[in-house]
């Protein structure tokens, strides 16, 4: 940050600088702005949980996340026996929120055709540089849009403000567990 008046001086940022993100994914994420890694949930899948925290922006910020569903990643089933679901929902203080105009592309099919008798599923590989500002998300679909009812959050989201925003996924919130969104300017 330059001083107001000077082309040479800086000033220190100061914590109202700052902006606080929060964060609630079923069941796991992590999130990069700019290509640097900002946040990873940090309890593995069980149970959902809230994440908030603060960051410096840096404008024109370039958001990207990983978000993944629980799911045995031999046969895509959750919990032992059952189709998961997915859902991430992020609210930033600014008014940056998730909704349909995201990015969003699968890179897990978890139980193909939905078999849980005979499970298979299905990677693509995940682009090495996913995350990076010039990385090139034009060919992914847009997130889609879910409602509360859908994706039925666990207790930890109510201790976070999303007013707002959408939960979003990709088509298929039971079969498609490895999401990669993004939002760019």
């Amino acid at each position: 940050m330059r001083r107001p008046g000077s082309v040479d001086a800086f000033m220190k940022p100061l914590s109202n600088d700052t902006i606080k993100f929060s964060v609630y994914a079923d069941n796991w994420f992590a999130m990069y702005i700019n290509g640097k890694l900002v946040a990873t949930d940090s309890i593995d899948f069980m149970p959902h949980n809230a994440v908030s925290f603060d960051i410096l922006p840096e404008y024109p910020m370039t958001i990207a996340i990983i978000a993944k569903d629980n799911a045995d990643p031999k046969t895509g089933l959750d919990y032992g026996n059952k189709i998961g679901d997915g859902g991430i929902i992020v609210k930033m203080g600014e008014g940056t929120i998730t909704n349909a105009k995201w990015r969003a592309k699968s890179f897990f099919y978890g139980l193909i055709n939905g078999d849980t008798r005979n499970p298979k599923v299905k990677y693509d590989p995940i682009p090495a540089d996913w995350f990076a500002v010039n990385f090139n998300d034009s060919k992914w679909g847009q997130a889609k849009e879910y409602s509360e009812r859908e994706i039925r959050p666990m207790e930890a989201f109510r201790t976070a403000d999303f007013s707002g925003a959408k939960f979003i996924w990709s088509d298929d919130l039971l079969l498609l567990t490895i999401l990669v969104c993004t939002l760019r300017p």
